[in-house]
């Protein structure tokens, strides 16, 4: 009965943290597109009339880490961003952290995993929260003011010379 109670509130608070608010934009509308997808995600985490999604989501995580923190590390590069050494760091250990969790996961009968979850989801939206406000919006920062050209939604719009760059190399062709 207390983890049902655990969990219950677990749940309430992940909703409750993690609603997709303007406070949480970049200003660079590929990474904050990445950003919203990622707390739809972990919205489903936290959804205990779904507990079958729970797999698909985990591996959507695994693979969204890497497209994600791929095209940020792309980014950082392509800019020579200082902090970019910091920034890789600190996927690093989020990387480790979910590489850990999914072992465990894995080892666990499946009360203990809905309960595992759900502090997923909550340390998720919380390291999110501070991820975002903090070094991505540092770096988004530092892209507007390296590229003083480019538009708000640099990511998207292929207008901004390193977006074009990045997206040539990812072998997307723009209409320019």
């Amino acid at each position: 009965m207390a983890n049902t109670k655990i969990i219950m509130n677990d749940a309430k608070s992940i909703t409750a943290l993690l609603e997709w608010e303007i406070s949480l934009e970049t200003g660079m509308a590929l990474i904050d597109e990445q950003h919203r997808t990622l707390v739809d995600q972990i919205k489903i985490l936290a959804d205990r009339s779904r507990p079958d999604r729970i797999p698909e989501t985990l591996r959507f995580l695994e693979n969204y880490v890497v497209e994600h923190f791929g095209t940020e590390e792309h980014l950082h590069k392509e800019t020579h961003y200082p902090e970019a050494e910091a920034h890789l760091n600190v996927h690093n250990a989020f990387i480790k952290a979910f590489q850990d969790f999914k072992k465990e996961y894995g080892a666990n009968g499946e009360e203990k995993r809905l309960l595992m979850v759900l502090k997923l989801g909550k340390l998720l939206s919380d390291w999110l929260r501070k991820h975002i406000t903090g070094m991505d919006r540092r770096f988004a920062r530092y892209y507007q003011a390296e590229f003083p050209g480019a538009s708000k939604s640099a990511g998207t719009l292929p207008s901004d010379p390193v977006t074009r760059l990045f997206l040539k190399r990812a072998g997307c062709e723009t209409d320019e």
